[in-house]
């Protein structure tokens, strides 16, 4: 009876460690070092920890507006995500019936949401690492030289890719935080 359910509490524990290694990944560029010493200076810190390094990491080093608001958005998502995923594992399927059915198809929907989500955040972070890398590219061309290159090809070359951030998810379970209060009161 509650296969296709554990499923669905499986899905969501494993999207949520694609989130995490996102997170690390993002770290990562903003830190400036690969992902093996990044491993290392964030070994145990909590993912919320995380997310508030690289908040402020961003809010020193991003410089387009775009690209900062989009990981904004994508840490409140976290926190939000966060929270069902606890509630989901930690204080386990209802018991009566009605809150049963309720249950499942709120599971559902979080499924779905945080499927869409983790897409939506692999483009962000794709996007983010060739941003970053067109940057260090422009950085060392001035390097060389000691003088500033042209580098409208570059900034031009950095619009499209971020043009490439998708649309930030509207699912209804990042609109309206009433999901957990519904179920658990």
């Amino acid at each position: 009876m509650h296969d296709a359910l554990y499923q669905e509490i499986g899905r969501i524990a494993a999207s949520w460690v694609a989130i995490e290694d996102m997170i690390d990944e993002l770290l990562s560029h903003y830190i400036g070092v690969d992902r093996h010493v990044t491993a290392i200076v964030i070994e145990g810190m909590r993912g919320i920890d995380k997310e508030a390094v690289l908040r402020r990491l961003t809010s020193k080093k991003e410089s387009d507006p775009i690209i900062l608001r989009e990981i904004e958005n994508s840490l409140r998502a976290c926190g939000l995500i966060r929270q069902y995923r606890n509630a989901i594992l930690h204080r386990g399927i209802p018991g009566t019936a009605s809150d049963y059915g309720l249950f499942v198809s709120w599971i559902g929907a979080v499924r779905a949401a945080i499927d869409e989500f983790c897409h939506y955040f692999s483009e962000l972070v794709a996007v983010v690492s060739e941003a970053l890398t067109l940057r260090a590219m422009v950085a060392d061309s001035e390097d060389l030289d000691g003088t500033a290159q042209e580098r409208s090809g570059l900034d031009q070359e950095f619009s499209v890719k971020a043009s490439r951030i998708p649309a930030f998810p509207e699912s209804p379970v990042f609109q309206t935080p009433n999901y957990l209060r519904d179920l658990y009161g």
